[in-house]
């Protein structure tokens, strides 16, 4: 529901320093902050998306924001 989604969103500071961190490890993330994975995708460009979504969990969780 719209009530336990808005109660465990986080703020949009906190979204924005994240999608932020995602962005200077070289993941592109559209405006609307949905991240797209295709076929497409290299295995060196799928490395570089793991790896910075590790990166942003492991940081932010270290921060207590997750």
């Amino acid at each position: 529901s719209r009530y336990q989604r808005d109660r465990f969103e986080w703020n949009y500071e906190e979204q924005k320093a994240f999608f932020d961190f995602v962005k200077e490890q070289g993941v592109l993330v559209g405006d609307n902050r949905i991240l797209f994975l295709s076929t497409v995708h290299t295995d060196d460009e799928i490395e570089t998306i793991i790896l910075a979504l590790f990166n942003a969990f492991e940081l932010f969780s270290s921060k207590g924001i997750l």
